[in-house]
């Protein structure tokens, strides 16, 4: 059969309740849910810490008081990390919001985001039919 498949990788859509939703936009910043931050014992600040070899962001919780510790800020129903300091040092680039689709929490606690892994998730507008 001829043609080229392209796999959908962001998965099915899971109750509020259930998901883990993590993403990083094009400016550094890092948002998260009420699960994600419930996964970081609930710190008002956090370490990020990067793996090169692997793309991979790591998230720890800290206490607000360190100097190398980014604050967590409450937005509601979300939080955020700026981490444009951090983005920049390690020359992590995204052209738009980008959703990681598998975060996981290492057994030292470090939440565990792979940038290799990550589907869009900038707003489209909507269009009349298919375009392609």
């Amino acid at each position: 059969m001829a043609g080229y498949w392209e796999r959908f990788r962001g998965g099915p859509t899971r109750p509020v309740a259930e998901r883990v939703h993590v993403t990083i936009n094009a400016k550094g910043v890092i948002t998260f849910n009420r699960n994600v931050r419930k996964m970081l014992g609930n710190a008002e600040a956090a370490f990020l810490s990067f793996n090169k070899a692997d793309c991979v962001i790591g998230i720890s919780p800290a206490h607000v008081e360190h100097d190398d510790a980014f604050p967590v800020v409450d937005r509601g129903n979300y939080w955020l990390i700026n981490a444009a300091p951090f983005c920049r040092c390690f020359g992590i680039k995204v052209a738009k919001t980008e959703k990681f689709t598998n975060p996981s929490l290492d057994p030292d606690g470090t939440l565990r985001l792979d940038l290799t892994t990550t589907v869009s998730a900038a707003v489209r507008p909507r269009k009349k039919g298919f375009n392609g």
